[in-house]
C-alpha cells in the first residue's frame, strides 16, 4: 500500500481515496466517521447473522423433534450403528435393547412401524443378525435425510 498515489488519497471528497487511508491503517479507519460507521455496522450485522443462525439451528431441531418424532431418528441412527457390528454376542445384547426401547408394544418410546416389520424382528430375536432391523429401519428410512440436517 506504499505505492498509492498520494494524490488520490489527498483528493477532497474522494471516496476511493478515502477508504484507501483506511487499508493503510486501522485507525486511519477509527478516525474517519465514515469508516468506523461502517465498520461497526458490518460487525453488529455478522453478530446478528451468527445469532440468527445458531437460534434457526434450535428451531430447526425441535421442528424435527415434534414433527418427525425423535425416536424415529434415534432409531434409525441405532440400526446404521447395529448393522456395522461383527461380534455375535454384542448383535445379540443390542437386538435385544434396541427390541425393547423401539419396539416393544409397552416400550414408552415406541416407534410407528408395520405390523409385518415388527413380527420381522420379533421372530429374528430367536437367532439375531446384524441385518434384522432392516424392514423396521427403512419402513423409517424418510427420516434419514434428516439426520444429515441435524448434522449440517
Amino acid at each position: 500500500m506504499t505505492d498509492v498515489n498520494e494524490d488520490l488519497i489527498n483528493e477532497k471528497n474522494n471516496e476511493i481515496g478515502r477508504v484507501t487511508k483506511w487499508a493503510i491503517g486501522f485507525e486511519k479507519l477509527l478516525q474517519d466517521p465514515l469508516g468506523l460507521k461502517i465498520f461497526t455496522v458490518s460487525f453488529e450485522i455478522s453478530n446478528y447473522l451468527t445469532s440468527l443462525f445458531s437460534c434457526l439451528f434450535s428451531l430447526k431441531q425441535e421442528f424435527l423433534k415434534k414433527e418427525f418424532s425423535e425416536e424415529n431418528i434415534d432409531f434409525w441412527v441405532k440400526c446404521d450403528n447395529f448393522e456395522k457390528l461383527t461380534d455375535e454376542d454384542e448383535i445379540k445384547r443390542m437386538s435385544q435393547e434396541i427390541w425393547s426401547f423401539y419396539l416393544e408394544p409397552s416400550s414408552m418410546t415406541q416407534i410407528n412401524v408395520d405390523s409385518k416389520s415388527r413380527a420381522s424382528c420379533k421372530e429374528a430375536l430367536a437367532l439375531p443378525n446384524n441385518k434384522m432391523f432392516e424392514r423396521a429401519k427403512n419402513h423409517v428410512s424418510h427420516f434419514s435425510f434428516l439426520l444429515s440436517l441435524l448434522n449440517n
